[in-house]
């Protein structure tokens, strides 16, 4: 099974082909590239695109919303969401000002995709969350290109992984295979699939199916 948990289609003004035909699973991200004070991003975009077309879609939500998180995060779980986005590097704020996303995350049994590499995308500053909170989640960029052995050790935990979005192919390899999920970053980034049928299947591990 190839599963893709990492696309930005659907987000308005960017282009790229669908790829149902290369996946048999594909998460939809609504991610902006492009740093903002957005509360959802491009959500709500992806959301109207995505109608009839059958990909999951993932939340998102900025901890500097003047929204609470649990009604916004609440609107978007009554249309589909199977994880949440936390983006600390675009949104700049601080992991652990997330407690609400936290909270509605392990409520509702959905994972979390954390964006790390960067500024304060630290994968250190999720340790006591996760001691706090049962959740699974996901590192988006695994880290690089500033905070790989960070994201290694927290990857130790067995309900952390990293994706393969932004690593290096060379790098690829030294990580564990089994917790690495893929995550293309398309169309933001050109498509590129891995062989490894281990690291396409993992995502199953992650996203309920």
């Amino acid at each position: 099974m190839k599963i893709d948990l990492h696309q930005h289609l659907g987000i308005r003004g960017v282009v790229g082909r669908e790829t149902k035909d290369i996946f048999d699973l594909v998460v939809l991200n609504p991610a902006y590239k492009y740093s903002c004070q957005c509360c959802v991003d491009g959500f709500y975009q992806q959301y109207l695109w995505n109608k009839g077309k059958d990909y999951l879609q993932l939340g998102i939500y900025n901890p500097r919303c003047r929204v609470p998180a649990k009604v916004e995060l609440g609107r978007q779980l009554d249309r589909g969401i199977v994880g949440i986005v936390l983006n600390p590097i675009n949104h700049d704020f601080h992991l652990q000002d997330a407690t609400e996303v936290y909270q509605f995350a392990e409520d509702h049994d959905l994972p979390l995709f954390v964006y790390t590499g960067r500024g304060k995308g630290n994968p250190n500053h999720l340790s006591n969350v996760l001691k706090e909170f049962k959740l699974t989640v996901v590192l988006l960029g695994s880290g690089y290109p500033n905070y790989v052995m960070e994201a290694k050790e927290l990857m130790r935990l067995p309900n952390v992984f990293g994706d393969t979005s932004s690593l290096p192919e060379d790098m690829v390899g030294t990580f564990p295979k089994d917790k690495l999920v893929f995550g293309s970053h398309y169309p933001y980034v050109p498509l590129t699939v891995t062989a490894d049928s281990m690291i396409l299947e993992n995502g199953k591990r992650v996203v309920k199916i």
